[in-house]
């Protein structure tokens, strides 16, 4: 149908811009002779661009059980458990995605001035933020549904939940590379240690609400 293959079109386009931007822009800043607050600056701005790319693409997440207007309904009346079709929902976006990220990994080896371990440390930051943020956005659409909307004035509607997930997405994107510039230009101790265990307890707290609202709102079959 029209509406997968755009889909899959804005996924591959996500593929395929993340490394790639991240490559050019750090080119440009390699041919820059920088201080070390310039390097800092080159660290966040690498984490900023990420996130803003990856997150903002889950704006669609935040509608995806909607748009399929009354017939996402039928989610509550299938024989099997309501769990599978929601998650099976998430898969390509969340694939493009991870991938699109863990993609970008050779491009900060090459052209960051940090050590293996911490870039590998980034990532899967960025990996688990990302994650956190499209279940937050599954749960904006599947606890505040617009089904009457989409299935009476079709894709063209405004969606709150969209604009509420793409609120989020700025806020935590520039929240993250700002926290991370000062951490760096404090000279503040086990910087990327402290990245990756504010998103992994991120990721776990919005992993566990969403399953709990899970069991909240659907019979378990």
């Amino acid at each position: 149908t029209i509406k997968n293959t755009t889909e899959i079109f804005t996924n591959v386009g996500i593929l395929i811009s993340v490394p790639m931007l991240i490559f050019f822009l750090n080119k440009v800043f390699l041919a820059m002779k920088t201080r070390e607050m310039g390097d800092h600056m080159i660290i966040a701005f690498n984490i900023l661009i990420m996130l803003l790319i990856v997150l903002n693409s889950n704006c669609s997440i935040a509608s995806l059980y909607s748009r399929d207007g009354k017939s996402s309904y039928l989610i509550k009346t299938l024989p099997s458990s309501y769990t599978m079709p929601i998650l099976t929902k998430l898969l390509p976006n969340a694939t493009f995605g991870v991938l699109a990220i863990l993609a970008t990994f050779g491009v900060l080896v090459a052209t960051l001035p940090l050590k293996t371990v911490e870039i590998v440390v980034i990532i899967a930051a960025v990996l688990m933020i990302y994650l956190a943020h499209l279940f937050y956005s599954a749960q904006l659409d599947l606890m505040n549904p617009q089904n009457q909307l989409y299935s009476s004035v079709g894709s063209s509607v405004s969606n709150p939940n969209e604009t509420k997930s793409t609120v989020w997405a700025f806020l935590i994107s520039f929240a993250t590379a700002g926290v991370v510039f000062f951490l760096l230009d404090e000279k503040s101790g086990n910087v990327f240690t402290k990245l990756i265990l504010v998103a992994a307890g991120v990721f776990v707290y919005r992993i566990t609400s969403f399953f709990s609202m899970l069991k909240l709102y659907y019979k378990e079959k």
